[in-house]
């Protein structure tokens, strides 16, 4: 291969890159976790050598400057020291390497000179070979520039090349323009295994999966640099990095100056004056960011052992969507009731900064994290020093009291614990009687609250004692969270069949009164998603969109990755719970059409391909862009399939109990008395008019038998299609149990299965086995038998339920039978036959 790349660089006497997976290394302490292999690693530097390669130089630089740097102190101070030594190499380095550069508009203005004096001489060979040179030195230029307007702008939705450089450009202005600061107005319980894995040793592996998660983009913390640099650098930095685990792992400590944080204020609006309009973001350092993604990626493997279900955010297998739909359906039982009940979304005031550092070490200590594992994460979050970015510079540092970082990856897992201390009151109030929570289906699911990180909402009884207990439940956990509600933000709505507007709900609570539809996650409770009025929202939000984009700055491959990327996800959400009307669809693509195919904003063009064959993918000749009715359909369709993959959470147990379904059951074959909600009449209406998502998903939908607890045995279990009560109709209607679980029809201990030699009769005669099977003594029976020559071939048989008997009176029947098909088969007539019974009151031979 080495050979036939020289061979092509030969022939192609151009600047070239080459790239591929090559599945080699430079050098042994690349790779981690295999053998030595030196004759590969020899070939391939010898080839880097003859093809005249070379490492990117800041690369370069920066290996051959750590290894010199020499440093004193603690581990974690060393790594500190090479960090900001390293720095200052890449500062030099840029430097040199901006004096170095050749700008873009000297190579356009020699390029020119250039193509004129072609124009009297002719192109000569040198005139060709200094095009050439100015060519590639001008690309490179070209893409420098864009890569660092890329960073400046802030777009992650658009990949480099192209011709989006000035659009970059655009954008990065607008975004220094809207942070420029004016001035500001001043104003569950852990098992031992589980425990035992949280504070076990790490390794580089460990570290270097979490490096591999992180997005190495990302905005550098004080120490200015991104992850990328430490993916790149990771050969050269890894052993010093796991000296620093090893460390922090046996003191749990880190040196201040690796848990530094910048705080970038986010406006919240258009012109913030005060310091509510603005979200802190927390920049943190590269080290801190792994070690802390090293923790996240732990403690998230646990969070369903301590965290209840009524938590949605950052858990496995739950989702945002999950706590809208079991809202919608409490409120869709209160519409048809005269009590009805009461709806109280409360919001938290600055809820990650307000946290409380003792009340967060209690709830964790209360759910079994251990010791070692409580002093680490109070190291990560009591140490840092904070630095407010105004402008771009930073304030003098000022240590903190309170409060998790915003940017920081352990911070909604460590959050999510303090939520759950409030949790717990409500379960203990409900179970108390204090409080009235909501009932689904036959009293068999009780909800009183459900939260998405701080978004929290209350179900109650209308009665004024459960508003009085809520607002005492409140301020309990206010003064040990440390966490605030803001109670003008708050509101209350009264849901019943016969609903008016009432204040004296909200005085109660001195919050705001509200009606449906209250939006709630981003979405609308109570509204009709059937009207067109209801889309508006996500219409609106295509159209300001669009709205934002310099069109004309912006390639056609660049406006198809938008379209792909960001004007298709708008519609998401809402299409992930609701079925989009054919008209919103159609005017979503419409929008999307125009933006892929005008020049200009107004100026009207025929379309050369039409929008269907744009829609399909690459494979059938489209763009890839996609329906958004095919969109909206699977991602409807999606319900059906996790229905059927996740165990028992809490959206499932809320439409089973409603609508009285099995677990098991599919859930386009529900068929109940109760008004069916948008969501499950949707779905199977999908099914019934037969759309490409539902056949698909019911062509590869089966149950999958695990311990027998889920799966019914006469439905469920099929030979091909059918199921067993299908192909064995007589064995069902034998069956004293025709419902339940796999798992209730195991073989039980105390039975034994008995194996016999069957004996075959003498030459040209037949042998007729017959028996009885009875539940009791009398009980339900039945008899059969079989027919067999004696060579072993079945020649007939018979098997039936014939109701309550004893057991000879069986097995006489069962003789009387065989006899009977003996007598009534002409084939038969005339040849020797044995009936054989096991009783010893009934055998006899025939």
């Amino acid at each position: 291969m080495w050979e036939f790349l020289l061979q092509a660089q030969l022939l192609f006497p151009l600047p070239w890159c080459l790239g591929g997976d090559f599945n080699i290394v430079l050098k042994q302490e690349e790779r981690v976790g295999v053998g030595n292999n030196s004759s590969t690693i020899r070939t391939f530097n010898d080839f880097i050598r003859r093809a005249k390669l070379d490492e990117k130089a800041l690369m370069k630089e920066i290996s051959n400057g750590w290894s010199r740097l020499q440093c004193s102190g603690s581990t974690s101070r060393r790594l500190s020291s090479k960090i900001k030594a390293a720095k200052l190499m890449m500062k030099r380095w840029y430097q040199s390497y901006k004096k170095n550069s050749f700008s873009v508009d000297k190579c356009e203005k020699m390029l020119g000179e250039i193509e004129k004096r072609a124009e009297v001489e002719g192109w000569s060979c040198r005139l060709r070979n200094s095009r050439l040179q100015l060519l590639s030195k001008g690309w490179r230029s070209l893409r420098k520039e864009e890569q660092t307007w890329r960073q400046k702008s802030r777009v992650r939705w658009l990949k480099e090349g192209d011709k989006n450089t000035k659009f970059f450009h655009l954008l990065a202005n607008d975004r220094k323009r809207r942070n420029f600061i004016k001035d500001i107005t001043v104003e569950g319980e852990l098992s031992k295994e589980e425990k035992v894995k949280l504070e076990g040793n790490f390794s580089i592996e460990e570290a270097w999966e979490a490096l591999c998660s992180c997005d190495g983009n990302k905005a550098p913390g004080p120490d200015g640099l991104n992850l990328n640099f430490i993916k790149e650098n990771w050969v050269v930095i890894r052993e010093d990095f796991l000296k620093f685990l090893k460390e922090f792992f046996k003191d749990g400590s880190i040196v201040k100056e690796l848990n530094n944080t910048f705080i970038a204020l986010i406006p919240k609006v258009s012109k913030p004056t005060t310091l509510k309009e603005f979200r802190p973001i927390s920049l943190v350092g590269s080290k801190y960011k792994i070690l802390a993604k090293i923790l996240a990626n732990r403690i998230k493997k646990v969070m369903n052992s301590v965290i209840g279900e009524n938590q949605m955010a950052f858990i496995q297998n739950r989702q945002l969507v999950d706590s809208y739909v079991i809202a919608k359906e409490i409120i869709q039982n209160w519409r048809k009731e005269m009590e009805g009940g009461l709806i109280v979304k409360i919001d938290f005031e600055k809820a990650y900064d307000s946290v409380d550092f003792q009340f967060l070490d209690t709830m964790m200590e209360g759910m079994g994290f251990g010791y070692r594992w409580r002093q680490w994460i109070r190291c990560c979050i009591s140490t840092p020093a904070m630095s407010i970015l105004v402008n771009g510079s930073p304030t003098p540092q000022f240590k903190i009291e309170r409060g998790l970082r915003q940017g920081d990856l352990l911070s909604p897992f460590l959050f999510n614990i303090v939520t759950e201390g409030l949790s717990a009151l409500m379960n203990k109030a409900t179970n108390l009687g204090l409080l009235q929570g909501a009932s689904v289906g036959n009293n068999e699911v009780h909800l009183s609250h459900l939260q998405f990180a701080d978004d929290t909402i209350f179900f109650l009884k209308p009665k004024i004692e459960s508003l009085f207990n809520l607002k005492r439940l409140i301020r309990c956990y206010e003064l040990s969270s440390g966490l605030k509600i803001n109670f003008h933000k708050t509101c209350i709505v009264r849901v019943s069949k016969n609903v008016r507007k009432d204040h004296s709900w909200a005085a109660t609570l001195k919050c705001r009164s509200a009606t449906l539809p209250l939006t709630y996650l981003g979405l609308p409770l109570g509204a009709r998603p059937g009207l067109k009025a209801f889309w508006n929202p996500v219409v609106k939000k295509v159209e300001d969109q669009l709205a934002l984009w310099k069109r004309r700055f912006l390639s056609k491959e660049g406006r198809l990755v938008l379209i792909k990327l960001v004007l298709s996800s708008i519609a998401t959400y809402y299409m992930s719970v609701f079925k989009m009307p054919v008209g919103v669809a159609q005017k979503i693509e419409k929008l999307q059409r125009n933006f892929l195919c005008r020049d200009g904003i107004e100026k009207r063009k025929l379309h050369a391909v039409d929008w269907i064959s744009v829609c399909k993918s690459k494979a059938k000749g489209g763009l890839g862009i996609g329906r958004m009715i095919d969109k909206n359909e699977g991602l409807l369709a999606k319900w059906v399939w996790r229905f059927g993959r996740e165990e028992s959470p809490l959206w499932k147990k809320v439409l089973c109990a409603k609508y009285v379904v099995k677990g098991s059951e599919a859930l386009w074959n529900w068929q109940s008395n109760v008004a069916i909600s948008f969501l499950v009449k949707t779905i199977a209406n999908l099914f019934k008019l037969g759309t490409k998502s539902a056949i698909l998903i019911k062509e590869g939908f089966k149950v999958v038998i695990g311990c027998g607890d889920k799966a019914e045995l006469w439905n469920d279990i099929k030979v091909g299609e059918r199921p067993l009560k299908e192909v064995f109709p007589r064995m069902y209607a034998l069956a004293v149990e025709k419902e339940g679980q796999v798992k209730k029809f195991d073989v039980k201990p105390a039975i034994r299965r008995v194996s016999t030699a069957w004996l075959p009769p003498a030459l040209n005669t037949l042998k007729f086995n017959v028996d009885e099977s009875a539940l009791g003594k009398p009980g339900p029976a039945g008899i059969g038998g079989v027919l067999r020559d004696f060579k072993g071939n079945v020649l007939c048989s018979f098997s039936l339920f014939i109701g309550v008997h004893e057991s000879n009176t069986m097995e006489i029947k069962a003789i009387q039978k065989a006899c009977a098909l003996c007598v009534y088969n002409s084939s038969l007539i005339g040849r020797k036959i044995k009936v054989i019974s096991d009783s010893k009151d009934c055998g006899f031979l025939g």
